[in-house]
C-alpha cells in the first residue's frame, strides 16, 4: 500500500529594511579644552521585522552596521572624537536578507581661539590654541 506524503516547506521572505533611529538632524558641541576635537557621544538603535517575528537564527550580531564620520568608515564605539567643522555621520545597516537603510546627521564642534596665560614672549605663534567658550 503506498502513502502519500505532502511535505510542506514555509519560508518566510524579508523585504523590509531595517527601521533606523538616529540623532535629530544636529548635534551642536563646543571643542574639548585646549583641543581641536570634542567627545561626541549620541543614541543610535535599529530594529528589523525579522527580529520581531522571531525569525528563528536571526540575531543582532547578524546585521552589518556600518558607522562612517566625514566619508571615513570607523568602527561603531562611541564616543568618538570629533574635529572642528560641521561633520556628517552616516550609519547603514544591512539586514540578513541584504535589505538597507541609512541615516545621517550633523555634527558640528565649535571652537575659538584665545591666548593662553602661559604665552610664549614674542612668538605668538606658539600661543594659539583652541578653548571652550565659557560665555
Amino acid at each position: 500500500m503506498k502513502s502519500n506524503h505532502i511535505v510542506a516547506l514555509f519560508s518566510w521572505l524579508d523585504y523590509q529594511p531595517p527601521v533606523l533611529d538616529c540623532p535629530q538632524s544636529k548635534l551642536k558641541l563646543n571643542n574639548s579644552l585646549g583641543k581641536n576635537v570634542s567627545s561626541a557621544n549620541w543614541n543610535f538603535s535599529f530594529t528589523d521585522n525579522s527580529l520581531t517575528v522571531d525569525e528563528p537564527g536571526i540575531t543582532l550580531d547578524l546585521f552589518k552596521v556600518v558607522l562612517t564620520i566625514g566619508n571615513k568608515e570607523v568602527d561603531t564605539n562611541l564616543p568618538k572624537l570629533i574635529g572642528i567643522g560641521s561633520n556628517e555621520v552616516k550609519y547603514d545597516v544591512t539586514d540578513p536578507a541584504g535589505n538597507s537603510a541609512s541615516c545621517t546627521f550633523t555634527v558640528e564642534v565649535t571652537g575659538r581661539w584665545r591666548l593662553p596665560a602661559n604665552c610664549c614672549p614674542g612668538n605668538l605663534a606658539c600661543c594659539f590654541f583652541l578653548q571652550n567658550e565659557t560665555n
